[in-house]
């Protein structure tokens, strides 16, 4: 890999611009932007001194090492497609990379027919537009990414996530949803469930907040990367507690049914592992099943 690469930059989102602004730091040319918004391209182009944007991607330089692509999965076709019809690039040397969790890198079957290497490159991070630039490159210290592609692709993605400070993991191509999946429930079901905490203690807390049980989420958080998740896990259903958790489901039959389908079905995965893991008595699993049920 060259010691200064030149990397092209599809998708000028909070991704885009976040590894775009972190190969820049590291002394990497970006040398082209393009989006589907000129604006963004632009704001993203000022950030790395790159004088070459657009939304067009026929103004996508030739003279490039790496394209990250970081549209969203359902665009990726058709960015492949366009690329693939365009002649100026040197194959052999090119390396182009999505950064989409949920697919892997046959999406870009037409590119690595030109010669290609290609492969995905995800970054295991939330990216939400309320929070500044400057916060989301901090947090990007360390990141984990999802890695998959062809051999050459994989040996220069290793080398791209160390120059972006983080760690790779190979995700097999047959894997990534589940990968995906993996990375869905780490970061958007457990801010679901905050919300309902939020919900819950309205009845009793005042303020729309979640700063009394502040302490409790970042302690139970800690002691599952710690310990692992199933022997950090307190509360009703590792006591066996059926009658408590009777309880919690007229009140919530009551009060919120919606919410009815979410504790039971949370209730009956937390007694299959406490089951397996042998923290619950079969006997208490299945008082705990019938409470649920």
């Amino acid at each position: 890999m060259p010691r200064r690469l030149k990397v092209a930059v599809i998708g000028a989102g909070r991704v885009g611009t976040t590894l775009a602004v972190l190969l820049h730091r590291r002394g990497h040319k970006i040398v082209s932007v393009v989006s589907r918004s000129r604006s963004s391209a632009r704001r993203c182009a000022q950030r790395v001194c790159c004088k070459s944007y657009s939304s067009r991607l026929s103004a996508l330089s030739p003279e490039v090492d790496v394209v990250l692509v970081a549209t969203p999965e359902n665009v990726l076709p058709t960015v492949a497609r366009s690329l693939a019809a365009d002649r100026s690039f040197d194959w052999k040397n090119l390396f182009v990379y999505h950064t989409a969790g949920a697919v892997s890198s046959d999406v870009f079957a037409p590119l690595a027919r030109r010669g290609a290497h290609v492969g995905s490159l995800h970054p295991i991070q939330t990216f939400s537009p309320n929070v500044p630039l400057t916060s989301q490159l901090r947090a990007m210290h360390g990141v984990t990414y999802g890695i998959e592609g062809d051999r050459t692709a994989l040996r220069v993605a290793r080398q791209i996530v160390r120059l972006l400070g983080g760690r790779a993991i190979e995700v097999p191509k047959g894997e990534k949803i589940l990968y995906h999946l993996a990375c869905v429930f780490a970061s958007n079901f457990p801010v679901l469930l905050l919300s309902v905490v939020v919900e819950l203690s309205r009845r009793f807390h005042a303020r729309n907040s979640l700063a009394p049980f502040t302490k409790l989420l970042m302690t139970s958080i800690e002691n599952a990367v710690r310990v692992g998740p199933t022997q950090a896990l307190t509360g009703p259903f590792t006591r066996g507690s059926a009658g408590t958790v009777r309880t919690h489901r007229r009140a919530l039959q009551r009060q919120y049914p919606d919410l009815v389908t979410v504790y039971c079905a949370l209730g009956r995965y937390a007694v299959r592992v406490l089951e397996a893991e042998k923290r619950i008595t079969p006997r208490q699993a299945a008082q705990l099943r019938s409470a649920l049920s």
